[in-house]
């Protein structure tokens, strides 16, 4: 009776919230034993990162939001064209494939920086050298790779387009 409630898209999307909040809380709470976790840490304050979390996350996070709500204009505009069937549809594969293209770029991004500044931290000035080098041409060869990825995949769904109508 309780759950009835929830049956609509509002109603999905609270349950589904609200079941990864419970399995998330029950992770950290009862599984996670490594870093020790009590109910009474969540509600610490933290006045000692105040400033490094504004110098540091503010700004990404402001970015983000701003990233987020030129999507959300973007997608207003084109659900406002004639064919807005076709263009948002087009827009999510796109958006799709752009995503894991960017995903595997930072992938790798990641794993340079770590690997670079490990170097870094043992003082190894010919490693770091040998890194950078290495991690160029990586870099090259893996936009080529995500690059050639987007375009093997646009043939195969621009001929099947019959879904979009």
């Amino acid at each position: 009776a309780f759950w009835g409630k929830f049956y609509d898209k509002k109603g999905f999307g609270i349950s589904s919230l609200i079941s990864l909040l419970w399995l998330v809380a029950g992770y950290i709470l009862f599984v996670e034993k490594k870093v020790g976790y009590r109910i009474k840490d969540i509600f610490k304050s933290c006045k000692g990162i105040g400033g490094s979390f504004k110098k540091f996350a503010l700004p990404v996070i402001i970015s983000d939001v701003m990233l987020q709500l030129g999507n959300n204009v973007t997608l207003s505009i084109m659900g406002h064209m004639p064919e807005s069937k076709t263009v948002l549809s087009a827009n999510e594969i796109t958006m799709v494939m752009m995503q894991i293209s960017t995903f595997m770029i930072f992938g790798v991004a990641s794993a340079a920086s770590v690997m670079t500044g490990n170097a870094i931290g043992e003082n190894a000035g010919e490693k770091v050298v040998c890194y950078a080098k290495r991690f160029v041409y990586t870099g090259i060869a893996t936009g080529v790779f995500a690059a050639l990825a987007i375009l093997l995949c646009k043939r195969r769904l621009t001929e099947n387009t019959e879904f979009l109508y």
